[in-house]
C-alpha cells in the first residue's frame, strides 16, 4: 500500500514548481486596466441601473500580479479562459492529505475551474485537473475541490469591498463578464 501510495504521489506531482508565464505588467497596460475598474466602480456607486466590466484572461493575470496582496496567488496560477471556462496552468504546493504526505512536493498542471458568486461570496473551485496529460485520480480531485481559491483573493481589503458591489460573474466566449449590484 505505502509503495502504492508513493507512486501515485511521484506520478502526479513534482518536487519543483512549475514556471508559470508572466502577465505583462507595463505601466501603460496597467493604468489603463485600472481606469476601466475605477470606472465600473463609479458607475456602480452613481447609478441605480447594473454596470458591466469584461475582463480577458490577460487582464486578470495582469490584476493577480500588480497587487500587493495577490501577488504570491500570481507564482501560482496563470488564468486561460477558453470558451466559456476558466482554466488555469497552475503550480500549487500541497499540504499533507490525510494519509497522504505532500508538504513539499508541487501540483503542477491545468485546472478548469467553477467561478460562482452568492451573495456577496467568491466562490472559485478546481473542477478537474489534469497533469502530465492525464486528470489525477478522483479521491485526490475530491481533496482538493474543498480549496476555495475566492478565499484568497477576499482577504484583499480591496478585493473584498470590490466583491461586496458584484451582482454576477460569467464566463462567455473567452471573457469574465462582471455585472454591479443594481
Amino acid at each position: 500500500m505505502q509503495t502504492k501510495v508513493k507512486g501515485v504521489v511521484a506520478e502526479y506531482t513534482e518536487s519543483q514548481p512549475m514556471q508559470l508565464e508572466k502577465a505583462d505588467v507595463s505601466p501603460a497596460k496597467l493604468e489603463a486596466l485600472q481606469n476601466r475598474i475605477k470606472d465600473f466602480r463609479d458607475a456602480t456607486a452613481n447609478r441605480t441601473a447594473p454596470q458591466e466590466l469584461v475582463l480577458t484572461a490577460d487582464d486578470i493575470n495582469t490584476l493577480l500580479a500588480n497587487q500587493p496582496d495577490l501577488s504570491d496567488l500570481a507564482d501560482k496560477v496563470f488564468v486561460i479562459i477558453e470558451d466559456d471556462q476558466m482554466k488555469a496552468k497552475i503550480s500549487w504546493p500541497l499540504p499533507d492529505m490525510g494519509p497522504l504526505k505532500l508538504k513539499g512536493r508541487y501540483l503542477n498542471g491545468i485546472g478548469t475551474f467553477k467561478v460562482s458568486l452568492t451573495k456577496g461570496d467568491l466562490d472559485v473551485r478546481l473542477q478537474d485537473v489534469e497533469v502530465k496529460g492525464k486528470p489525477i485520480p478522483p479521491q485526490i480531485l475530491q481533496e482538493l475541490r474543498k480549496q476555495d481559491f475566492g478565499e484568497e483573493i477576499q482577504r484583499d481589503q480591496q478585493g473584498a469591498a470590490a466583491i461586496r458591489q458584484i451582482d454576477s460573474v460569467e464566463i462567455k466566449d473567452g471573457k469574465v463578464i462582471i455585472r454591479s449590484n443594481p
